[in-house]
């Protein structure tokens, strides 16, 4: 019963970090999910018998090690013409026009937003 507040911060902020992976990850993955699974199991046993759990950082290097060696055995089976780093990295024309015409509808949305704030509190003020 005392733990009980402590696993639960403790599973919180597991699945946190969890959300936070897979939402930056590349290409979507079960095994840092089943690391933290893992490591909840492991908490819930120290506070029962006392052995000392593993450590975050130990655990998620070893997952991104695992991830890598899947990663390596994979790519001898692609074949094919690869792009360089730089062509990936840099935006085409067209994303850079289509972004200047999102921030500029942002603004405009943002202006008439404002104009028509200014224009209600007018009226209201012009009722009372």
């Amino acid at each position: 019963t005392k733990n009980k507040g402590r696993i639960s911060r403790f599973v919180a902020n597991k699945c946190s970090i969890a959300s936070r992976i897979d939402c930056f990850s590349e290409k979507p993955t079960t095994k840092f999910g089943e690391a933290m699974k893992n490591q909840v199991e492991e908490r819930l046993e120290f506070y029962e018998s006392g052995t000392s759990p593993s450590k975050n950082a130990e655990v998620m290097q070893g997952v991104i090690e695992s991830l890598k060696m899947e990663v390596e055995d994979e790519a001898p089976a692609k074949s094919g013409k690869k792009r360089r780093a730089e062509e990936d990295t840099s935006p085409s024309k067209k994303t850079k026009k289509d972004d200047k015409k999102d921030h500029k509808k942002k603004e405009d949305k943002e202006e008439k937003k404002d104009k028509k704030e200014k224009k209600d509190k007018k009226e209201k003020k012009d009722k009372k």
